[in-house]
Parts: C-alpha cells; sequence; structure tokens
C-alpha cells in the first residue's frame, strides 16, 4: 500500500513512499512514531479505511472536536475534491493552527501547522509531556513537503484511552513533537531540489552575510519589496517554515560562506 501524494513530502516519511504493503507501511509507521518518542504503538485498520468514521473524532479548527458523519463527508467530497489546498499562511505569528481538507480520503480533516516558533525550545518540555500519555494508536498523513501546493497536512494522533477533556492537549503535544522533529531533520536530510534564479541567488547571499532588506536592495538594486518576494518565494518551494531555516539550508546547497 503506497501512496503517490506521499513522493513530494519530506523525507522523514521516505520510509513511507518505499512502502509497498500494508505490513509494511503499518511497520514505517509505527517506527517513525517511536523515533519521535511515543511508548507504545499500535495499529488498526479502520485508521487507513475510515470504516467506522461515523464514530471517529476529528481535530478541525482551534480543536473543535466533530464527528466526521456521513452526510458531512460527502458534502466536503463534493465540494473540496476539485479544489487545490491552500497553502500554510505563514505571516501570521500567532496562527500556529489552520485546518486544511485532503483529497486522498486518509482524513479530510488535519490539523496544519502554519509556524515553528518556540518549537525548539520546548522540545524537551514535550518529550517529557508526552510520557504521562498512553500513546496506542495514531493516524499519520504528511507534513509540508517541497510543493507547497500540492498537498497540505500534517500529522494527527489519537491517542487510546484518554479522557475527552484531555484530548486537545494530547493532540497539542503529539502535534508539536512531530513538527520539532520535521524542523530538526528536514534541513540535513532533503536533497537539493529548488534552482534559484540569478536574482534569487543574489538576494540569497546578501541575505545569508547578515544584510537587511533596505541593505540588499542597494546592493542588488532591487527593491526591497522584490527582494522580500524572493526570500518568501524560495523558503516555499523549499517547504520551510521561515526564511532562516531556508537560508541555513541554501547555504548549505550553493556552498555559501556566510
Amino acid at each position: 500500500m503506497s501512496y503517490p501524494i506521499f513522493q513530494h513530502f519530506s523525507p522523514i516519511w521516505k520510509e513511507l513512499v518505499t512502502a509497498n504493503t500494508v505490513d509494511e507501511t503499518k511497520s514505517a509507521i509505527v517506527h517513525i512514531c517511536e523515533t519521535l518518542g511515543a511508548l507504545r504503538v499500535s495499529w488498526t485498520d479502520r485508521h487507513f479505511n475510515l470504516g467506522d468514521k461515523g464514530s471517529m473524532s476529528v481535530v478541525r479548527h482551534h480543536h473543535n472536536h466533530a464527528c466526521l458523519d456521513k452526510e458531512t463527508d460527502e458534502m466536503l467530497v463534493e465540494h473540496y475534491i476539485d479544489s487545490p489546498l491552500p497553502p500554510p499562511d505563514y505571516r501570521n505569528p500567532d496562527n500556529y493552527y489552520g485546518r486544511a481538507l485532503r483529497k486522498d480520503n486518509l482524513l479530510r480533516h488535519t490539523l496544519m501547522p502554519t509556524d515553528n516558533r518556540h518549537f525548539h525550545d520546548r522540545l524537551l518540555y514535550n518529550y517529557q509531556s508526552m510520557a504521562h500519555w498512553n500513546v496506542k494508536e495514531m493516524i499519520l498523513v504528511p507534513l509540508p513537503g517541497l510543493d507547497l501546493q500540492d498537498n497540505i497536512s500534517t500529522v494527527n494522533f489519537v491517542l487510546d484511552n484518554v479522557p475527552e477533556p484531555g484530548m486537545e492537549e494530547s493532540f497539542r503535544l503529539a502535534s508539536q513533537m512531530l513538527r520539532t522533529a520535521w524542523n530538526l531533520n528536514h534541513t540535513q536530510r532533503v536533497k537539493r531540489s529548488v534552482q534559484l534564479s540569478q536574482k534569487e541567488w543574489r538576494v540569497a547571499t546578501w541575505a545569508i552575510a547578515g544584510k537587511t532588506l533596505e541593505e540588499i536592495s542597494i546592493i542588488t538594486s532591487i527593491p526591497a519589496r522584490t527582494v522580500r518576494h524572493y526570500l518568501y518565494s524560495v523558503r516555499d518551494r523549499y517547504g520551510y517554515a521561515t526564511v532562516q531555516q531556508m537560508l541555513i539550508r541554501v547555504a548549505k546547497d550553493y556552498n555559501i560562506d556566510p
């Protein structure tokens, strides 16, 4: 069981890309979850085929819980099946979560990360906090990949035997863990796949050197607004959450010495 949708996503999902059978897919998911610090992981097929979706709780915007009943599901599919998924909004520093609708039928309502602020500082806290949860069952869908216009999703953890009042905290901690792991691994593991234009390369080079937008504009004779556009465009094509992450990667890919 392999899905073409996985081919554009971060190499943290490489094991999912190469999984050709149901057992290989389950094994890859369990391995990834255990690598992220999950104590115990089990699998039930209903999470893939949504056979009992009438009783499945899903997380929607702002962690509101909703039952994905058959009528609502069919309505969403009919309305969104041909609509492109929206790119994440990185401009709002308070917009950590958003909602994405998927086309591939794994789970259409997903919790979507839109920023990575503070996650590195909270990594140790997250691991310690997750140790207190009885993590057994999980739903996996990919994180933002190299092409943000393709499919934007993330990982939803379903925690077994967790009281309803604690469900919001469970999803929040699990989602933060996964985003942190993606941020830490993405730079080192993705092969170069983004080609920069000459102007983009010049702008990135000066940004890596620590120049401000205004300074880059003066040096390159490119309007500051266009300089910002170039930086954001390259960031989005790499699939990173911040310009800083992108600049680190560009410096590595193009051997640029700060």
